[in-house]
């Protein structure tokens, strides 16, 4: 008996350390530019969030497109945190729910065809959630390769459907 029960504990622990995982998926437009090779196109992205949808930090994985020869263009991978938050923001306006403003910054490795890895820094100002979906807005991002070479891109709106729960 004693066996079942800590089996039922031990299976109910596991549970609530899942309940408070978050995460979303989007598929946003995306630019780059990067010493001769510029590209637009979109990103596939998914996120993975482990304190649910309080984005206290996430890892998101992107999956990059250009809309001409050769399509796919590479993979990012970042990490990054709200570095605020808040409910009273000057944006509430545009949304009919109260939302979250949390501008946020990230640091990531990319990978692009040809075996190129960069490493970059992206900041997020205009980045918003509710329960159900997280919406950034003009992302700019920097990546540098470690040659000295660096280049820019945006991505330029995402809209994410969120999962998990907000604690």
């Amino acid at each position: 008996m004693k066996k079942i029960v800590c089996l039922i504990l031990s299976v109910f622990l596991t549970l609530s350390l899942w309940a408070g995982i978050g995460g979303g998926y989007s598929i946003s437009p995306v630019g780059e530019k990067f010493g001769d090779e510029n590209f637009g196109g979109a990103a596939i992205s998914g996120y993975f969030s482990p304190t649910g949808l309080k984005n206290i930090g996430k890892i998101e994985g992107d999956i990059l497109f250009s809309m001409k020869s050769p399509v796919f263009r590479g993979v990012n991978l970042t990490i990054s945190s709200p570095i605020y938050q808040t409910v009273d923001h000057p944006f509430n306006y545009v949304f009919s729910n109260i939302v979250l403003w949390q501008p946020t910054i990230g640091l990531g490795m990319e990978y692009r065809r040809g075996n190129e890895v960069r490493a970059m820094v992206e900041i997020s100002p205009f980045v918003f959630q509710d329960a159900a979906f997280m919406y950034e807005i003009l992302s700019p991002y920097i990546s540098f390769d470690f040659n000295g070479n660096w280049g820019w891109g945006i991505t330029v709106m995402k809209f994410s459907a969120s999962f998990g729960r907000l604690n």
